[in-house]
């Protein structure tokens, strides 16, 4: 899943292969790996985070996510619907970074 695209996704974010190294040493599980690498690319001030990410996402084959964070990004709160809630638990940090 998405622990296995980890590090493509880093790489198009412009993330480099030692910083790679470095989350997964330091910070142990997928959740807390995927949360600190979104904390690090935010850190990076750049203004076009959500879009960026969206077109990495894309770049890795990872559609089906752009379109998850797209349909809970735009959707009322309060409207989940039965597979928004049985993909909450793998698409929360980047649901709360995309959210921000």
């Amino acid at each position: 899943m998405l622990a296995k695209s980890l590090a493509a996704l880093c790489s198009c974010l412009d993330i480099s292969s030692a910083t790679v190294g470095k989350l997964k040493r330091n910070h142990k599980g997928t959740e807390e790996q995927i949360f600190q690498m979104l904390l690090l690319f935010k850190g990076q001030n750049r203004q076009d985070h959500r879009d960026q990410l969206l077109v990495a996402l894309h770049k890795i084959g990872r559609n089906d996510i752009v379109q998850e964070l797209k349909r809970k990004t735009e959707q009322p709160k309060g409207k989940d619907t039965e597979n928004a809630q049985e993909n909450e638990g793998k698409l929360s940090p980047l649901i709360q970074f995309i959210s921000y």
